[in-house]
């Protein structure tokens, strides 16, 4: 009997994995197996996860060409003998009692709570700043048709601050989407959080999780070529659990909010430098986004601010009156920094 498997999927970490696996394995009084799942990495990582193993019984390395993070989440979740699963990136590390304060949290909560979650701080060039989630309890007591609320907090999404029952997992069959590499983690919480019966969750206020942000590029800095099917495909995800759980007029706000912003991302993404289309060609793609029924809709039924004068250059349909006012807006903080440093 094991009571929890952490699954650490690898792939060119030969510089981070050592953070991260000795944040896990320092902790000694309970028993559980660390799951190092390489991903075809070529820099060293394998070497590395076979050194974990060969060190510490505790440690299972796994091998696999390379296919992904989803792939290698899903192969771990194969190998996995433990009641309970975590997932930890090898990029990332966990606190000293992130193992033992989850497992004890489900002991006390989860006969009434199906979901245990915990707070996140995200680490810069080495400074840790504000975490997810600010709260004065130890713990915040939530509903799954809170989803929204909690996706404004940046909550819902990461399956690395989460305890997984792997019964719940086996039973309905779940495992992350290998076909998409955006909102993949979302979409495998959301179903978890439908085939869980107990749909309390209760988060710890106390940060137990650091996310690294060093080297990882952003949604803001990287071209995705499908970015509206991706977009598409979650969406119509959330849809149809908010739907299923019959959530509040105010969740559905937050919604189509959500949405409206993912939009405005997709029409950036299009003028991204990595694109190579003609600049006629990413017109017409961002105008025909403009024109389309969805995002008419979006525009109609968000409550998010937004500028009158994008709000009419949105509804005329012309992404050329957008990029005209995006000029205006760094020319006018091009002059304001100016008239600040004279």
């Amino acid at each position: 009997y094991m009571i929890l498997s952490i699954i650490v999927p690898v792939y060119q970490a030969k510089n981070t994995l050592c953070r991260c696996a000795d944040s896990i394995l320092s902790k000694r009084d309970i028993e559980f197996e660390l799951i190092l799942v390489n991903d075809g990495s070529t820099d060293g990582s394998r070497e590395l996860c076979e050194r974990y193993a060969q060190q510490d019984s505790r440690v299972l390395a796994v091998h696999q060409p390379n296919r992904g993070v989803s792939a290698a989440r899903n192969r771990g979740i194969l190998e996995a003998k433990g009641k309970y699963l975590l997932f930890v990136d090898s990029d990332d590390y966990v606190e000293p009692d992130y193992i033992q304060t989850l497992l004890d949290t489900a002991e006390t909560y989860q006969e009434k709570y199906g979901h245990i979650w915990c707070n996140i701080q995200t680490v810069l060039h080495g400074y840790i700043k504000k975490p997810h989630f600010v709260s004065e309890e130890s713990i915040q007591i939530f509903d799954r048709c809170d989803i929204m609320t909690l996706h404004e907090l940046w909550m819902d999404a990461s399956p690395c601050n989460k305890l997984y029952r792997k019964e719940v997992i086996s039973a309905n069959e779940l495992i992350f989407p290998e076909d998409i590499s955006l909102g993949e983690d979302l979409i495998f919480n959301l179903k978890y959080l439908d085939a869980e019966k107990n749909t309390g969750i209760v988060i710890l206020s106390r940060p137990l999780y650091n996310y690294v942000r060093e080297d990882r590029e952003s949604l803001d800095n990287r071209y995705i070529p499908n970015l509206i099917q991706i977009y598409g495909r979650v969406h119509q995800e959330l849809s149809d659990h908010l739907t299923r759980w019959e959530v509040g007029e105010d969740a559905w706000k937050k919604f189509y909010n959500i949405c409206f912003y993912n939009y405005e991302r997709i029409l950036r993404n299009t003028f991204d430098k990595k694109n190579r289309q003609t600049s006629h060609e990413k017109y017409c793609e961002n105008n025909q986004i403009l024109s389309s029924q969805e995002f008419q809709t979006l525009l109609h039924e968000r409550t998010c601010f937004v500028h009158p004068a994008y709000e009419k250059a949105y509804q005329i349909g012309k992404y050329q009156l957008v990029r005209i006012l995006d000029s205006l807006t760094k020319l006018k903080k091009s002059f304001k920094r100016m008239e600040e440093i004279r």
